[in-house]
């Protein structure tokens, strides 16, 4: 059963990120699992083995509020055991649908500065308008953990 703020246009804006940086890079960037031991993997939104590239992908539209910022520090989290665990050097990379979402990890929180020290670069892919407009109004329908408790 899908989260309760998981959403189909968020999924397409993925996917779309993901194909925006193949295209730049000549080479697939799609979904991995990394085994981290027995029984145990992290799923990436975009690797390529050719490029040394991990990244994970946040399709939000707007300033994070709340626990949102806590899934990008997980990303953080996930794109450096990976890193780890499949040895090297390996560019790891967050992607934000738009500006206000990547400002996260660009101002002078606790959250930007770890991602610049296990250098971590930002990116920002700006969506087709129509689809960004789909991921809007997905937001909006979408329930926050703190309003699930209220019901």
């Amino acid at each position: 059963m899908p989260h309760p703020s998981d959403s189909q246009a968020q999924r397409d804006a993925e996917q779309y990120i993901l194909r925006v940086l193949s295209e730049e890079g000549g080479v697939p960037v799609h979904g991995e699992s990394v085994c981290l031991k027995e029984g145990i993997h992290l799923v990436l939104n975009g690797c390529s083995r050719e490029r040394c590239l991990l990244c994970e992908v946040y399709a939000h539209i707007g300033r994070t509020r709340g626990a949102q910022s806590h899934k990008i520090a997980r990303d953080i989290l996930k794109l450096t055991a990976a890193e780890h665990k499949l040895g090297g050097n390996w560019r790891k990379v967050l992607c934000f649908a738009n500006e206000a979402t990547a400002k996260t990890v660009r101002n002078e929180s606790w959250l930007a500065a770890v991602a610049e020290e296990l250098q971590i670069t930002t990116r920002v892919i700006p969506l087709p308008p129509d689809l960004e407009a789909r991921v809007i109004a997905a937001q909006g329908h979408q329930v926050t953990a703190s309003q699930r408790a209220d019901v």
